[in-house]
């Protein structure tokens, strides 16, 4: 096979990946496991994939910027210890902005970055609720 049709094929296999991908839907909102790799490696901001699993009960959830809100992803664990979610934000290069309370005694925190980052953390969790989630809002 010559070098033209080996450029010509490889320029087809792009141009019909790029129009796959644009025609896909990009939903509002998603619920997945870490299994379903397509979900997973899409929507999944790089900082929540490397979270830590503080429990072997997790999933992942993501939501799409709309006008001015930013995309949003998050690992919500059932169980677990927040401490060490705390510790892996300050080793980001993140510290505790603020604590606030929320219903049914949870507390939800919000990180920042020292350095400007590339986007922010909020950590729930709850002394009532098994329920830890951590959340990244991207700039």
């Amino acid at each position: 096979m010559s070098l033209r049709k080996i450029i010509f094929i490889l320029f087809g296999v792009i141009i019909f990946q790029f129009v796959i991908l644009a025609l896909m839907p990009w939903p509002d909102h998603a619920d997945y496991q870490e299994s379903d790799r397509y979900s997973y490696y899409f929507y999944t901001d790089i900082d929540i994939k490397n979270a830590p699993r503080i429990s072997d009960g997790y999933f992942f959830s993501f939501d799409s910027p709309h006008d001015e809100q930013k995309g949003m992803s998050s690992i919500q664990y059932t169980n677990g210890n927040v401490m060490i979610i705390k510790d892996y934000l300050m080793k980001l290069g993140y510290h505790l902005f603020q604590a606030v309370p929320v219903e049914n005694g949870g507390t939800e925190e919000s990180w920042l970055s020292a350095s400007g980052g590339n986007g922010m953390f909020y950590v729930f969790y709850s002394s009532y609720s098994t329920k830890i989630i951590l959340t990244k809002v991207s700039f």
